[in-house]
């Protein structure tokens, strides 16, 4: 890993500015209930993080490995099958055919070459396997995007189901997704965030989280690799 890569890495991962929370865990849930994820089955998070949403999914019953740039994974999971891997330069270290589910979250815009991305999901997936992605909506986000410097490829959701489609995904089903647990329990508050999206300036974001995530719309797609291709 390059000193710019360790320094990146260093501040996204910092538990003194980001502390662990709870979010991970609903938000593994809800993704578990939503696409009906069986327990047993094999995940992989690719760009885990600090293992936080894996612990989710683990708890869940599914069986979990991690691929990410950094380590940082391994002391909230230290028996995790955690690969060190650097996605824009090597392939994703797992067998072909390893895998019932690949996930990522916040992933897919950091990549200058996402296609080649997809091709090492879809070889690492069984047939009939599912491929989950989660990264900012374009749409909604592009006055802020690049306040990350390290995002490259924004994805609308038009794009982002081209990308899977293009790439022999089928089943391929892209939404718009608000962070906020109170609106998965409660789908009627959707109508509230957008009237909080479109009044309220951009800058309130920096005082409440509700705010915050009304605004910065994700994108949930879902895609499966054939059982023949």
């Amino acid at each position: 890993m390059s000193d710019a890569q360790n320094d990146y890495m260093r501040v996204m991962y910092d538990e003194r500015t980001k502390p662990l929370s709870t979010y991970p865990i609903h938000l593994a849930t809800h993704l578990v209930k939503l696409f009906g994820l069986e327990s047993n089955k094999h995940l992989l998070d690719v760009g885990c993080g600090r293992g936080e949403l894996l612990a989710g999914f683990q708890a869940a019953g599914l069986k979990v490995a991690g691929a990410d740039i950094s380590d940082v994974a391994k002391k909230l999971l230290p028996n995790l099958d955690l690969r060190i891997v650097d996605l824009e330069k090597n392939g994703l270290p797992f067998p072909d055919d390893s895998f019932d589910i690949v996930f990522s979250k916040s992933v897919v815009e950091h990549l200058t070459q996402p296609a080649t991305y997809l091709q090492q999901v879809f070889r690492v997936l069984r047939p009939g396997g599912l491929l989950i992605t989660m990264t900012p909506s374009w749409e909604h986000q592009f006055r802020i995007f690049y306040a990350d410097y390290t995002h490259c490829r924004p994805f609308t959701r038009e794009s982002l189901t081209a990308i899977q489609m293009a790439g022999s995904f089928v089943d391929v089903h892209t939404r718009y997704f608000r962070q906020l647990p109170s609106v998965w329990r409660i789908p009627a508050l959707v109508a509230a965030t957008e009237i909080v999206r479109v009044s309220l300036p951009q800058f309130l974001s920096k005082h409440s989280k509700w705010i915050r995530f009304s605004k910065e719309i994700m994108l949930l797609s879902s895609a499966r690799k054939p059982f023949t291709h």
